[in-house]
């Protein structure tokens, strides 16, 4: 930047090559599921590094919008409110929903941002394991079409042994990222279409369907259990469920799982003694959204 106005584009190839944030490492699968695009500023609301899914919700490419001010995007008439928004000192994530211009059809389209104001103190960056690129990012965005979900980007962790899978309401896997190879053995395409529900360890299932249940009703939930690994082992996951609607087409679960840690995997007999006898209290009282099937002596869910 050669000055406070003007946009050396030289200078800022240059850092961009030595200090490029690995953003397609940093939960891509979320960003698709929620039909949203990261984006990340500087101090002068110059965009210094965006998603891949630019393209599949906005039209550009990520090398075509990089260097450009992201007020360049928004509808006049929204502008200056916009860069209020931007400016705002709050330590808070803040929400807006402004006209922002589709390349493809150059019309503008309503979009919600998530913003998360970024200051020097942070200890940890989302998009790096490297402390840098604390200083140089500005703002964190997120940003997505106005009738889609949210999901807080930020929980994304790279040093945590966990992976991402996405089904349909009735536990069908429609997407597992490759790290879930690495923990369960299984390789993508070995698990997508099948039911989740082959893959729990029988004691359980009826957690399991519970959180199914709870996260179709509540648009959230979370659980811990058992999943049988292909060399016969268990692994021992707390998983978080996020219901993705999707007016278009059929509405997703996105699934985190992480792996317990030691401590978690000491506490998790007494623990899931306690959630079966809650889940079996929850679907006592709502028998109507539940059936029994007599012949696999297994619970299903009725939507």
């Amino acid at each position: 930047m050669s000055d406070g106005n003007k946009f050396d584009v030289t200078t800022y190839a240059q850092q961009r090559q030595q200090n490029r944030l690995p953003l397609e490492e940093m939960g891509n699968v979320l960003l698709d599921a929620m039909q949203g695009t990261l984006i990340c500023l500087d101090n002068h609301n110059i965009i210094i590094d965006v998603s891949k899914t630019i393209k599949n919700y906005f039209g550009f490419e990520q090398s075509e919008i990089i260097g450009l001010s992201i007020l360049l995007f928004i509808e006049d008439s929204e502008r200056d409110s916009f860069a209020k928004f931007l400016s705002s000192t709050s330590e808070l994530y803040d929400i807006c929903c402004v006209r922002m211009i589709m390349a493809v059809t150059n019309e503008y389209r309503q979009v919600k941002v998530h913003r998360k104001k970024k200051f020097n103190h942070d200890n940890a960056d989302v998009h790096s394991t490297t402390p840098r690129h604390s200083i140089s990012i500005g703002t964190i965005l997120v940003l997505t079409l106005d009738d889609s979900s949210y999901i807080d980007i930020t929980l994304f962790d790279v040093h945590k042994e966990e992976f991402y899978t996405k089904m349909n309401l009735i536990g069908e896997i429609t997407f597992e990222d490759h790290r879930g190879a690495v923990i369960t053995g299984y390789l993508p395409h070995e698990i997508v279409s099948q039911s989740i529900f082959n893959f729990v360890y029988h004691e359980d299932r009826l957690v399991k369907l519970h959180a199914l249940w709870k996260c179709v009703t509540n648009g959230a939930s979370k659980l811990q259990w058992r999943l049988n690994a292909r060399d016969g082992s268990l692994v021992f996951l707390h998983t978080e469920y996020k219901l993705i609607a999707n007016h278009q087409n059929q509405d997703t679960i996105v699934a985190r799982n992480e792996v317990l840690d030691p401590i978690q995997r000491s506490q998790f007999d007494e623990l899931q003694a306690a959630w079966r006898h809650q889940c079996a209290a929850d679907i006592k009282g709502n028998s109507s959204s539940f059936k029994l099937n007599k012949g696999t002596h297994t619970v299903i869910l009725r939507l």
